[in-house]
């Protein structure tokens, strides 16, 4: 019998230990590109190896189909021990005992003990300057104004007000008044929550016989509810169904099914943008391979306009004032458009994406007039500049950055002529005059960034980082300065936090807390 050459499988592993090290470094510290670079390679080598073994390593067949054997027992053993939870951001597996109960039976069987309050306290529910009755808060900036926070986390640090188990999905909280809403994965019931911000209490809860899940995000809705002036709650399903409900109750105005009512076949990883309210109409984004933008009746439900075909985005829509002319843009797959709030006219189009077509982030208006786009998965920046003529609109770009300051469903914060965001999950600062990054550290992975400002002093950020820790810095173009951390809630965190009257909301698809950072 032959010699084996056992070199031949080393061999492989050392080329995928490699890959492993030096692909980071050869896409630019790309979070996305080089994570799939690190899962081909070792996909790679062992699909060599077992082909070396089973026809080349001239091993006696029993031999060979005995370690094939023993391979599979090793993988189911794993498999019954195991259950396979998602994705990180950066498309790292996360694993779970099987010996545990679920994310979701957790939350199940906690709010299975706690009966609801009869109804909320209040007869009437109003918007206060202070609240954040929206995606991003009232000014769709993640900016709290005149918030004093402490900065000594180490030796006091932030009280928890509650903590608890929450549904899964990747919605976050908005707060009006002593109430926060939410949108949650309730075993096959996608559901609409209203809590007490004081305590957590769970006070009343809408929900839909509607499930979507997949294998990189998990279960659940990811679009956040919407808080109009009039006292109406507007909220849409990772599936399409969108909900217009009475905040004090959560019984039903009325109901539609923007996914069958708009055409065509729900995207890859389902409606991620909220709803937005501009005067009587529901602006949402219907997800699908045919709709990005569509228009409703707020108080009736009725689909007023829908706009040209054309795959959509993960974005919500932004109302913004361009050229003198009010106007809904949004970020589609292939580009970010705008469009007449009277028909979904299309006014204006700009392509930039990326290769699979994934964009998330927030385009970014600027007080010049400019709007910042950008998109991750090897996507880059663009700023843009918008024009208007007789002829109608002409839109070109002031800069474009392939590959640079890419946001992947993490959007930015602008101040001062700079754009601070989690470039593929370091925390970086991009000039606006120049097109060029400034600094780039801070490993927080695909979390989310809220900024606070407090004149005199400068803005600092905070951070929910995907862990799930909260983290508070001194920023600047020139550097920043991490001036403390504590562990707020366990799980992949990729939801936004809110700041209110000192006090941070925060959740996941495991659970939801609260601090008071004062």
């Amino acid at each position: 019998m032959k010699k084996t050459r056992w070199l031949v499988p080393v061999c492989f592993i050392i080329a995928a230990i490699l890959i492993q090290v030096l692909g980071p470094r050869l896409v630019d510290d790309d979070g996305t590109i080089s994570a799939v670079i690190r899962i081909l390679g070792w996909l790679v080598a062992i699909i060599a190896i077992l082909i070396w073994w089973l026809f080349f390593s001239k091993l006696r067949w029993r031999t060979r189909f005995l370690g094939i054997a023993v391979l599979a027992i090793v993988i189911t053993i794993l498999s019954a021990l195991f259950r396979f939870e998602g994705f990180t951001g950066g498309h790292k597996a996360q694993f779970s005992s099987r010996l545990a109960s679920t994310k979701e039976e957790r939350a199940i069987d906690y709010f299975a003990d706690r009966k609801n309050p009869s109804s909320t306290a209040a007869e009437s529910l109003s918007i206060a300057p202070n609240d954040w009755p929206r995606f991003r808060g009232p000014a769709n900036d993640q900016t709290v104004n005149s918030e004093a926070i402490r900065t000594d986390w180490d030796t006091r640090p932030p009280k928890q007000v509650w903590r608890q188990p929450c549904g899964s999905g990747w919605s976050s909280f908005i707060a009006v008044g002593d109430y926060l809403y939410t949108q949650e994965q309730r075993g096959e019931h996608e559901s609409i929550v209203c809590y007490s911000a004081a305590n957590g209490e769970q006070i009343w809860i809408h929900q839909d016989q509607e499930r979507f899940e997949e294998a990189a995000g998990g279960p659940g809705p990811r679009a956040t509810p919407t808080l109009h002036t009039d006292g109406r709650l507007y909220a849409v399903g990772a599936t399409g169904m969108l909900n217009c409900l009475d905040p004090i109750d959560g019984k039903k105005h009325w109901s539609t099914d923007i996914v069958s009512d708009c055409g065509g076949e729900l995207i890859d990883w389902a409606i991620s943008g909220s709803p937005v309210i501009h005067e009587d109409l529901v602006l949402v984004n219907p997800g699908t391979d045919q709709a990005f933008i569509a228009a409703y009746d707020r108080l009736t439900g009725e689909k007023r306009w829908q706009g040209p075909e054309a795959r959509a985005g993960y974005a919500t829509p932004i109302v913004m004032e361009i050229q003198a002319e009010l106007q809904v843009v949004i970020y589609r797959a292939d580009g970010v458009g705008s469009y007449a709030l009277d028909s979904g006219k299309e006014l204006w189009f700009h392509p930039w994406s990326n290769a699979p077509k994934i964009t998330v982030a927030q385009p970014i208006p600027l007080p010049d007039g400019g709007l910042f786009v950008s998109a991750g998965y090897g996507g880059g920046s663009i700023l843009l500049d918008i024009t208007k003529s007789d002829a109608g609109y002409t839109v070109t770009s002031r800069w474009e950055r392939p590959n640079k300051f890419k946001l992947k469903f993490n959007s930015g914060i602008h101040h001062d002529s700079h754009i601070y965001g989690l470039d593929e999950g370091v925390l970086s600062c991009f000039d606006l005059s120049t097109g060029k990054r400034t600094w780039k550290k801070g490993r927080y992975g695909y979390g989310q960034i809220l900024m606070v400002k407090h004149a005199p002093k400068a803005p600092r950020l905070i951070i929910l980082t995907e862990q799930g820790d909260i983290a508070l810095l001194d920023i600047s173009p020139e550097t920043m300065t991490e001036l403390a951390r504590f562990p707020a809630i366990e799980g992949k965190t990729w939801n936004h936090p809110v700041l209110r009257d000192g006090r941070i909301y925060l959740r996941n698809d495991t659970e939801a807390a609260c601090y008071d950072l004062r």
